[in-house]
C-alpha cells in the first residue's frame, strides 16, 4: 500500500499578513487536504481561510498537537496517512516544526515510513537573519532562553562569549511579555562592541529589523513591548 504524504505548511507570520506571502505552488498542495495537525485549532481554521481554503470544515479532520494534547489523539490522522491520505502540519506562524511542537509529528511520520515534504513559505528566523546583516554563513538557533533570571543571564554570557570568539551568529527568540527584561539583561551583560540584531513583525504591518552595537542600543528606545521578536548576537563581518 502507498502511504499518504505529510506536508509541512508554512503560514503567514502576522495576522495582518495576507496569502501573498505564501507561494502559489504551496497553496495548490494545501487546498485539497482534509487532514491537518495544528497547535491551535481555532487559529488554524482562521489561517486556512485567509490562505483561500474554501472546503467546509465539516469535511476536515484536525488533530491538536499543543503541549497539553494527548499523543493518542494523533492516531486517527496517522491511520489516515497510512491508508494513503495526505495530511498537512500547520504552524502557528511561519515554518512548522522549528521552535514548534510539530517536530514530534514529523519524527513520528519518519518512524512510520510516511513521506515528509516541506513546502515553501516564510520563516521568521531566516527572514531576520537575512535582514540583519550578520553572519549568515555560520549561525545557530537557541530557541527561548531560560525564564529564571539567573539562568537567563548565565546563558546570555555564554552566547556572547561564544559569538565574540568564533564570529558565528547566535539567534534566539522571546515572548512579548518578556522582551523588556531580556533586552535589559542583554544591554547589561553583552560587551558594548558586540552587535545585537532585533527583528519583529516581518511581513506584517510595521515590520522592523535593526542591527546595532550593544553600545548603540543603550542610547535608544527599542519599542519591543508587544511583539514576538528574534534576537541575534554576533561580530561585525
Amino acid at each position: 500500500m502507498t502511504y499518504g504524504t505529510l506536508y509541512l505548511i508554512p503560514t503567514p507570520l502576522q495576522e495582518d499578513a495576507g496569502p501573498e506571502w505564501i507561494p502559489p505552488a504551496t497553496l495548490e498542495r494545501v487546498f485539497p487536504l482534509r487532514y491537518f495537525f495544528a497547535e491551535e485549532l481555532r487559529t488554524a481554521r482562521r489561517c486556512l481561510r485567509r490562505m483561500g481554503f474554501t472546503a467546509s470544515f465539516d469535511e476536515v479532520q484536525f488533530c491538536h498537537i499543543g503541549k497539553h494534547s494527548d499523543p493518542r489523539e494523533r492516531e486517527g490522522l496517522f491511520a489516515a496517512l497510512l491508508s494513503g491520505n495526505d495530511a498537512g502540519l500547520l504552524s502557528e506562524a511561519g515554518a512548522p516544526a522549528v521552535a514548534d511542537p510539530g517536530s514530534t509529528v514529523v519524527m513520528q511520520a519518519h518512524r512510520l515510513g510516511i513521506p515528509v515534504v516541506p513546502l515553501s513559505g516564510p520563516s521568521s528566523l531566516l527572514l531576520a537573519l537575512m535582514a540583519s546583516g550578520m553572519n549568515g554563513q555560520a549561525f545557530s538557533f537557541h530557541g527561548y532562553l531560560p525564564v529564571d533570571p539567573a539562568e537567563r543571564q548565565k546563558k546570555i554570557r555564554q552566547l556572547a562569549e561564544a559569538a565574540a570568539a568564533d564570529g558565528h551568529t547566535r539567534m534566539f527568540i522571546e515572548t512579548p511579555f518578556r522582551n523588556r527584561s531580556l533586552l535589559k539583561d542583554l544591554l547589561e551583560i553583552v560587551p558594548s562592541a558586540l552587535y545585537l540584531g532585533i527583528a519583529y513583525n516581518l511581513h506584517g504591518e510595521g515590520g522592523w529589523c535593526k542591527t546595532l552595537t550593544v553600545g548603540e542600543w543603550k542610547k535608544q528606545e527599542s519599542g519591543l513591548d508587544k511583539h514576538p521578536a528574534v534576537f541575534m548576537l554576533g561580530r561585525a563581518l
